[in-house]
């Protein structure tokens, strides 16, 4: 009987700092996934303006008329052409990518040199008699 009891005193001594190590964590073992969380809103667009002083980016929609600025920061992610790029490689009329959580501020831009899916600027149509 005293073997069996030091035997169990044995099992808690080495058990609890488990258990309380566990519980302080605060996380569950068998944590519930939802899945895949959705990707933030992405644009592909035009570049239509760019302003190196105030690190904004302007992007033509596909409509053709409605433009977006994107504010840059240091830690906005800049590719052109599939390379790590500085935000004064990207040009005006650039087929263009942006990544915003906020519709505000970029949190990426790919910019590529080749042709643009939206289209050009709409333009007035005066009548000519």
């Amino acid at each position: 009987m005293k073997n069996s009891l030091k035997l169990v005193g044995i099992i808690l001594i080495f058990s609890l700092p488990i258990a309380a190590f566990s519980a302080a964590s605060g996380k569950p073992h068998h944590q519930k996934h939802d899945g895949p969380t959705k990707p933030p809103p992405r644009t592909y667009d035009k570049v239509a303006n760019i302003d190196t002083e105030k690190f904004t980016i302007e992007v033509l929609g596909k409509d053709g008329k409605k433009t977006t600025a994107y504010g840059i920061t240091q830690f906005s992610k800049i590719v052109v052409n599939g390379k790590p790029a500085k935000f004064d490689e990207i040009k005006k009329g650039m087929k263009v990518s942006v990544t915003s959580t906020d519709g505000k501020t970029a949190s990426r831009i790919d910019a590529d040199d080749g042709p643009s899916e939206a289209p050009e600027p709409a333009k007035d149509k005066k009548d000519k008699k």
